[in-house]
């Protein structure tokens, strides 16, 4: 199983690293206390996760993201946590970014 990927759906982290079912589901609780998702919402994912074949390295996220699709509320919630987290992220390699290339004179 591909916790990683799962994660990467809620924005935890890019990094894709294959995980057994056990490891998803308690990843998946571990996100439940911090309070990304409900309980209804981890039992929905692991058995999306669960059906998923990663032989072939498909993104989770991705697959998950149709199948929430038509859970109006659960899509939001996992895309506000997503955004905050990335917004963050590319704050911190924004203001590298325009460092370098002031160093170079170019700004």
């Amino acid at each position: 199983m591909v916790v990683r990927r799962v994660r990467r759906l809620v924005g935890v982290t890019a990094r894709v690293a294959r995980r057994t079912g056990e490891q998803v589901k308690q990843e998946l609780l571990r996100l439940e206390k911090s309070g990304v998702l409900s309980r209804r919402d981890v039992g929905r994912l692991l058995s999306l996760v669960r059906h998923e074949a990663v032989a072939a390295g498909k993104r989770v996220s991705r697959f998950v993201a149709s199948e929430v699709k038509h859970d109006v509320a659960l899509a939001q919630r996992l895309a506000r946590s997503a955004a905050e987290r990335s917004r963050k992220a590319s704050k911190v390699l924004r203001s590298k970014s325009t460092k370098r290339v002031k160093k170079k004179g170019r700004r």
